[in-house]
């Protein structure tokens, strides 16, 4: 079940934050093969994020466990008290049909890491938990 409180976490924690170059996860250049794929997510959820794409991020984006529920109106939650959407993946780590990419969110003072865990779920790789 998608919980208020990760998505809230995810967005609004990971969507205060300021990249350097402004690219935030398109970054995707430094990975090759399934990483790559993985930071290509980050990067897509930036997007929608930023685009208020609240269908996209719960069908496209999120595993079927998390976007369970009223994921829609909780992702719009998170955008609305959200400033900035940029993201920086600094790490990606792919073990089998999961993943976990270590992403920086703010900057000076603000900057925190975040981790983002992925799932394969088909063909494509999906947020499946915010630490």
């Amino acid at each position: 079940m998608l919980h208020a409180r990760p998505i809230l976490a995810l967005l609004a924690g990971t969507a205060v934050f300021a990249v350097g170059c402004g690219e935030g996860s398109r970054d995707s250049v430094d990975f090759t093969g399934a990483e790559a794929e993985v930071a290509e997510v980050v990067g897509d959820l930036q997007e929608a994020a930023e685009s208020e794409e609240t269908t996209r991020i719960c069908r496209a984006l999120l595993t079927q466990e998390l976007a369970s529920g009223d994921c829609r109106a909780k992702v719009q939650q998170a955008i609305d008290d959200t400033d900035q959407f940029a993201l920086d993946v600094r790490d990606v780590r792919v073990t089998g049909a999961t993943a976990a990419a270590r992403v920086i969110t703010g900057s000076g003072d603000a900057e925190r890491t975040t981790t983002m865990r992925f799932a394969r779920e088909g063909s494509s790789w999906r947020v499946s938990a915010f630490e």
